[in-house]
């Protein structure tokens, strides 16, 4: 369900998942602190032919804007929580339904 080059299933568990309407979002909860995630999901993004538009990492929170070719955009933000030692990730990535890119 989750776009080509966005699987974060390697950084955590899938909790959730949704497809509305060409918009994809989810929640990873991962084991992982937010200082370790960030810089290889940021080259994760790149590698997979996504553009960064703004980030930011304070390291208790973290957020990354992005962009794959002219409609496919999304935002992945990453928070401490819900439990000591866990950080939840919630993508949100929307392609119009029918766009090639």
């Amino acid at each position: 369900m989750l776009p080509e080059g966005l699987d974060l299933t390697e950084y955590g568990v899938l909790a959730e998942a949704e497809s509305n309407r060409g918009f994809v979002t989810a929640r990873v909860v991962s084991e992982t602190q937010i200082v370790e995630l960030y810089p290889p999901i940021a080259r994760s993004l790149v590698d997979n032919g996504f553009e960064i538009l703004s980030g930011d990492n304070e390291g208790f929170e973290a957020e990354i804007f992005f962009k794959r070719g002219r409609y496919e955009a999304g935002n992945l933000y990453m928070r401490e929580g819900p439990c000591t030692d866990q950080v939840t990730l919630r993508l949100s990535v929307g392609r119009p339904r029918g766009d090639k890119g």
